[in-house]
């Protein structure tokens, strides 16, 4: 309770603090700035209303945007002060309010933090330098940031450890000044690009340009501790942490620098990852030329460099890390080296960075070697007088929603690339407001092949610009139940991007017969199965088992599997496994408009492991096996069996194995099952198949005579039996004689001379047919 009262108090007496700087400026019984102020205030504005261009040319990338938003707060801002100026005696007073107003909120401003020297700041420096002619810096911040009540003071302890000597790193003492009373010298707008100011805290950036590495490491970490750790709670020094490394060039580098640092050096894969996206920067789709750039060859410089810092045998192991073509090294060699197209370069990378996902020793930060870690260091031991301090022109991260909604109205990107890169360079929480102004359909277009191409869009936006674009599509599609979105979403084959979009869907939409009278779900199983079990997770069961009796021209779900994503078929024999096993008969059960069942299916279109599954199934069900086995195809007929012969010989074993369990008067039939044109299996076999003969033989001996004989002489449509076709495959004679009965005769067409293939072809032209009796 003590602590709470005292923070309050505090908080009270540096509010109260503000309020005596500024009455120190203006006193009550002199409000009219008078008329010389006026006019000095009223040429400003009309200067500054001047810069405003009458013909605006609609934005299309982040520099002419930026560029609007300063021309649409400019205007504001002159429109509103003029109008102050209407009534002079009370316009300073409601000036130090405006002052205010944007210091504590940016939602329609850029402020101070942002753009220090803008043309808008800058206008107010000076207004506030001819109302209230402030004498120090301390004083100017008063009136136009009356919110940064501390200053952040770092410097270097006299007294350094001979570690700390050693390894280069002095820890620096923080200290908070309340109030700016030590910023004493005069006002100079320019002197404002030198500071970071963040939340109600100041930092000097000459203050610490001259520290070494060692010493910026420790200083980002204590301005962290100090958010949590601070003797004061009301301050927060992590947001000044955060602009600290985004205020210019050289600070950006800093920070990567200090994460490569701090963390003992980065993942081969990140590393190339990097690479990748500079060479598609200055790729041909986004400068217009098919050769690279200066940022692609910084990029081939920098991962170069990194490649070349690493110990020898790490080194050798990568460049011989390969692709489906390429190695890492041939890569280097023939395409990064020598300057050829260097989007070429960024996909043979992206099939490298694929083949080697689950290996460690590209996924596993590599140690800074001495000499690597000696450059980064005398990278920061040079003159401090020559790095820059001033702060750059803020990124469209920091500008305000209000003016990026006016500014992106009738924005037209002039290229497909130049939309891209629009994208590419948009911060990513505003992806959605930059497409609802966008046109509805080319960027999507254009947008999805870029998020195809891997390495493109870093993982963070690939999924931003993935929910932004099913957001819009959600409320474009909305009495369509999620086709357009489901489209989409299976076009980037993104995982991420999927998932989304099965969020987004009406989970009830997914078993409606959408696309082409297909459900969406179908279309998952070909295209994307390892998303049903997100489908799965999130459906109640009834309603999957009434989706796995949808049909889609005759075809079922695991038909749909078996015909075309066998990968799909264990997950969804483990979801029908948890039906009641009517539903699971009925499922087996089922065929399609030509008569196939999935057995069928199986068996004429994909490897031995699905039978195997299917046949698991089938043997744990009560149904009758006949129902499946001995069902034939309306345009053969053909039995499963038949289908295996034909198409999958190395099926036939595991189906013969499981017919043997079967009742005999089901093999039977199976057996003796024939084909529109009058052949059996075993005939099929002889005729396209001589693979399957010696299975059928083995498993024709469990059968009775009487089924033998007729098998025998079943006479095809041209009256030829099995020992007809046996003429050609000459080598079974032995083992199917064996099976004949004793004591039956048999009149075939056969040929006993089989000297040669002249003979055989002379013997079969005369029109007498040799009979041989067989006892």
């Amino acid at each position: 309770m003590f602590e709470t009262i005292k923070n309050l108090v505090t908080k009270i007496l540096q509010e109260a603090y503000v309020v005596m700087q500024l009455e120190s400026f203006w006193l009550p019984d002199t409000e009219s700035i008078g008329k010389e102020k006026k006019d000095q205030i009223t040429k400003l504005l009309q200067e500054a209303s001047s810069l405003l261009k009458e013909e605006r040319i609609p934005p299309y990338d982040c520099a002419s945007l930026k560029q609007r938003i300063l021309e649409l707060e400019l205007q504001g801002e002159v429109e509103y002060l003029t109008k102050l100026l209407e009534a002079p005696e009370h316009f300073a007073k409601k000036f130090l309010k405006r002052c205010r107003d944007r210091a504590e909120d940016d939602t329609y401003s850029l402020g101070f933090h942002q753009e220090p020297l803008s043309v808008t700041n800058r206008l107010y420096w000076q207004i506030a330098k001819v109302c209230f002619a402030p004498s120090t810096m301390q004083e100017m911040l008063s009136i136009l940031l009356p919110t940064v009540r501390h200053r952040v003071a770092i410097t270097l302890s006299d007294y350094v450890t001979k570690q700390e000597m050693r390894e280069n790193r002095h820890q620096p003492e923080i200290k908070l000044e309340e109030g700016l009373a030590s910023l004493t010298q005069k006002p100079v707008h320019s002197e404002l690009a030198h500071y970071v100011i963040a939340e109600d805290c100041l930092l000097d950036l000459r203050d610490i340009i001259h520290f070494p590495l060692g010493t910026h490491s420790l200083l980002r970490k204590s301005l962290l501790d100090a958010s949590t750790s601070s003797a004061n709670p009301l301050v927060s020094l992590d947001q000044l942490v955060q602009s600290l490394f985004v205020h210019n060039e050289f600070f950006r580098g800093l920070q990567e620098d200090l994460d490569y640092y701090d963390n003992n050096g980065i993942t081969p894969k990140r590393a190339v990852e990097q690479l990748i996206q500079g060479l598609l920067v200055g790729g041909e789709h986004m400068t217009g030329r098919e050769y690279a750039n200066a940022t692609a060859t910084l990029a081939v410089q920098r991962f170069i460099e990194y490649l070349e810092g690493l110990p020898e045998k790490v080194q050798q192991d990568l460049r011989e890390s390969a692709g489906n073509t390429y190695s890492l090294d041939e890569v280097i060699k023939t395409q990064l080296i020598k300057g050829t197209c260097v989007e070429t370069a960024a996909g043979h990378l992206n099939k490298i960075l694929e083949a080697q996902k689950t290996n460690p020793l590209w996924t596993k930060p590599i140690a800074i070697s001495p000499i690597e870690l000696k450059k980064l260091h005398d990278k920061y031991n040079k003159n401090s007088e020559a790095i820059p301090t001033g702060k750059e022109d803020c990124t469209l991260l920091d500008l305000p929603e209000q003016l990026l909604n006016q500014a992106l109205q009738g924005i037209c990107p002039r290229s497909d690339s130049e939309l891209a890169l629009l994208f590419l360079n948009f911060p990513i929480q505003w992806y959605g407001l930059l497409l609802r102004h966008l046109m509805p359909q080319k960027p999507l277009a254009v947008l999805t092949q870029y998020i195809l191409r891997q390495g493109y869009f870093s993982p963070e936006q690939r999924q931003a610009l993935g929910k932004a674009i099913l957001k819009q599509l959600q409320k474009r599609d909305a009495a369509n139940d999620g086709q357009a979105i489901f489209n989409w979403a299976l076009s980037t084959h993104d995982e991420g991007i999927i998932e989304q979009a099965l969020e987004r869907i009406f989970l009830n939409e997914l078993c409606r017969d959408r696309f082409y009278g297909q459900p969406h779900w179908h279309r998952l199983i070909i295209e994307c199965p390892l998303f049903l079990k997100s489908v799965f997770r999130r459906l109640p069961s009834d309603w999957i088992e009434r989706m796995f009796k949808q049909k889609k021209e005759g075809y079922n779900a695991l038909m749909l599997a078996a015909l075309h994503q066998p990968d799909a078929i264990s997950g969804l024999l483990t979801v029908i496994d948890k039906f009641p096993q009517s539903s699971q008969e009925d499922i087996f059960k089922e065929t399609t408009c030509l008569g196939l069942n999935n057995l069928m299916i199986a068996a004429m279109c994909n490897p031995n492991f699905i039978i195997s599954h299917f046949l698991d199934v089938i043997e744990s069900l009560l149904l009758v096996p006949q129902n499946i086995f001995c069902k034939q195809i309306d345009a053969g007929p053909y039995n499963s069996l038949m289908i295996a012969v034909l198409f999958q010989p190395k099926a036939v074993d595991a189906l013969l194995k499981f017919i043997e369990t079967l009742p005999k008067e089901t093999q039977e039939i199976i057996f003796k099952q024939t084909d529109n044109l009058g052949g059996n299996v075993l005939m099929l076999a002889m005729k396209y198949q001589p693979k399957s003969i010696p299975p059928l033989l083995i498993a024709f001996k469990r059968l009775p005579k009487e089924t033998l004989e007729i098998i025998f002489t079943q006479q095809d449509e041209e009256g030829k039996t099995v020992m007809d076709y046996l003429s050609h495959q000459p080598q079974f004679q032995q083992q199917i004689l064996e099976l004949l009965p004793n004591k039956v005769t048999y009149n075939a067409r056969f040929f006993s001379d089989q000297s040669s293939s002249e003979t055989r072809r002379e013997e079969s032209s005369k029109e007498e047919s040799n009979y041989c009796t067989i006892v």
